[in-house]
């Protein structure tokens, strides 16, 4: 069932950009961790503003959930994103440019909502698809 839960609130929160979605699906004590993200988002209020943020900046972004698994109570989901960049995101200007992003959620899902959610989003990705830093960036020679 938590598999279900997760795939209905991409579905409904962010694919049809339905913010009425946040409060089926969000628990109230909610906190999502990114580290592409400057803070922890708290809260059906702070999942209000990430949604307002995003789709301001991508309002034609679409999630693909590329595989999921499901073990009592988390979800861990395997997804990307594909969008336009058309509005101000983080005090980059619209670029217009076409971005796919992928990332890795673990969520716990409790009463039908979603509690915790730990994320890895592909920003290094993300950056380069927007022209902020060089499409090559080499690792220093200590990580090679």
């Amino acid at each position: 069932m938590s598999e279900a839960v997760f795939r209905a609130h991409i579905e409904q929160i962010w694919n049809d950009q339905d913010p009425a979605g946040i409060e089926r699906f969000i628990a109230r004590t909610y906190r999502g961790h990114d580290p592409a993200e400057p803070e922890t988002i708290v809260g059906v209020d702070g999942y209000k503003e990430h949604f307002r943020v995003l789709t301001t900046a991508f309002p034609d972004m679409r999630i693909t959930i590329e595989e999921t698994l499901g073990v009592a109570d988390r979800v861990t989901a395997r997804w990307f994103v594909e969008a336009t960049h058309r509005g101000d995101f983080g005090g980059i200007p619209p670029t217009g440019v076409r971005v796919r992003v992928q990332g890795i959620s673990v969520v716990r899902i409790a009463s039908r909502q979603l509690v915790e959610e730990h994320g890895i989003t592909d920003a290094l990705g993300l950056m380069r698809q927007l022209g902020v830093v060089p499409g090559t960036v080499r690792p220093p020679s200590i990580l090679v």
